[in-house]
């Protein structure tokens, strides 16, 4: 959404972009480890659907936003199954990180049925860290993860439009926040906080 958002800044490239991109085959390269959710993906889709950039955020649809709750279940019920490896050296903050993703997650089912969907109990794939991994590399990955799935969950949240999911899935968000400060006693993400002048 982040880059969605700074591509929109760039209407006129985007524009001869398009153009160019309608005319022959473009090539867009990425250097990230998901294939899935890059830069190069989100230009694509904008290329390819052409969704207005304007500042304004697009409301998500019933469908998309089902698919956006389900992706969250998967990656909370992933994080309760990580967290559960993890916990036998770390427990004490480990159960609490646990227990908020058991309580996000029911509330994610809560939400899917809510709007008529069905719940995704299947677990999104992470990185295979459990075979020989030191704590301190487990602990890194685990953080990643959830900074990546809040970093995901805050630039969403703009875009839904119904109040009653906005409210519940922001306190998710802050729960993810402060386990953040569990896992290491810093915060790693601080809501709301907009860069000091000068850093983009």
């Amino acid at each position: 959404m982040r880059y969605a958002l700074e591509l929109g800044k760039q209407r006129e490239r985007l524009v001869c972009l398009k153009a160019v991109a309608a005319e022959r085959p473009v090539t867009l390269l990425f250097s990230a480890r998901d294939r899935v959710h890059n830069c190069a993906a989100v230009l694509r889709k904008v290329l390819c659907c052409g969704p207005e950039l304007g500042d304004a955020a697009v409301i998500m649809s019933h469908a998309e936003l089902l698919r956006f709750l389900n992706s969250l279940l998967g990656n909370s019920r992933a994080t309760i199954k990580e967290a559960k490896a993890i916990l036998q050296r770390t427990a004490t903050r480990m159960l609490d990180i646990q227990r908020d993703e058991a309580y996000a997650s029911a509330v994610l089912i809560q939400l899917v049925k809510s709007l008529g969907g069905r719940p995704n109990y299947g677990i999104e794939p992470t990185d295979d860290i459990a075979g020989g991994a030191g704590l301190a590399s487990r602990l890194a990955l685990f953080g990643r993860d959830h900074i990546r799935l809040a970093d995901e969950l805050e630039s969403n949240l703009r875009r839904v439009a119904d109040d009653r999911i906005r409210h519940r899935l922001q306190k998710l968000l802050k729960a993810r926040v402060r386990n953040f400060r569990r896992l290491d006693g810093k915060p790693h993400l601080v809501l709301a906080q907009k860069a000091p002048p000068g850093r983009d």
